[in-house]
């Protein structure tokens, strides 16, 4: 009896003429077609998915992009290498000129040491700059004044100075020789 039939027969009453389905009986393993085994692994798989947690399936779709974004980008990779082959061939079959590629990148490296070499010179310039030359304000003049004369004073009471002047001051240049050339 077809599907409609049922509804109706069933709706109206009449259980009669609907039938229930027997139990099949289990006798041994039965052996399954190549199309119903497909069937059977193809709903175990959608069973198993259907069961998973919401945590594995957003795992599952992560490492899918992953592998899509690797792939992606291995493609990418290989297209620009191909690109730059095709572009490499077709400057080296110019007539006369040739591939300048190799030309314009050494180029770029002699530019970029010029201006290294010049931003050099401009800091080493500021640096001389920064140092004051001229005269000194009255000021400043005096007090370096009377911290020679303090100086003076303090050697002039020194007691080697005073038993050898001649010794001392040749002593304390030779010192002074010394330290400059380390």
């Amino acid at each position: 009896m077809g599907r409609i039939n049922k509804k109706t027969a069933s709706s109206l009453g009449d259980k009669t003429r609907v039938r229930k389905e027997q139990p099949l009986r289990y006798q041994g393993k039965p052996e399954l077609s190549k199309v119903a085994k497909k069937k059977a692994k193809k709903t175990a798989r959608t069973t198993n998915i259907v069961a998973r947690p919401m945590a594995d399936r957003w795992e599952k779709k992560m490492h899918r992009e992953i592998r899509r974004q690797g792939l992606l980008a291995a493609l990418e990779e290989e297209s620009r290498a191909r690109k730059e082959a095709s572009a490499a061939r077709r400057r080296r079959a110019r007539p006369v000129i040739g591939d300048l590629n190799p030309l314009v990148d050494s180029l770029e490296a002699i530019g970029q040491a010029a201006e290294a070499e010049e931003e050099e010179k401009k800091r080493k310039a500021s640096e001389k700059r920064k140092k004051q030359k001229g005269t000194a304000k009255e000021k400043r003049r005096k007090k370096d004044f009377l911290d020679n004369v303090k100086v003076l004073q303090s050697v002039m009471q020194h007691e080697d100075f005073v038993k050898d002047p001649l010794g001392a001051v040749s002593t304390h240049v030779r010192n002074k020789l010394e330290a400059q050339e380390l």
